[in-house]
């Protein structure tokens, strides 16, 4: 008997819906991109477009980390 896993298994992409990735807690993420040394958040975007940024990091940081740390897309990116 085969069990639902979810959509990304059963279309056989692997994509996890958002509301149920795990995702680093956010000094921990914020000191990876710090490293990564972004110009801008567009800069941020492409980079996490193309694969460039960990998956455990959000491409939205600013509502992920909302009431858990976040300041500012400025701070975010150091």
């Amino acid at each position: 008997m085969d069990l639902w896993i979810n959509y990304g298994d059963w279309l056989g992409t692997g994509r996890v819906s958002d509301n149920k990735k795990v995702y680093l807690k956010f000094k921990d993420a914020r000191k990876i991109i710090h490293q990564l040394s972004f110009k801008s958040y567009k800069e941020y975007i492409v980079a996490y477009e193309n694969g460039l940024i960990q998956t455990n990091i959000p491409k939205t940081p600013h509502s992920t980390y909302k009431n858990d740390g976040w300041i500012s897309m400025g701070d975010w990116l150091g």
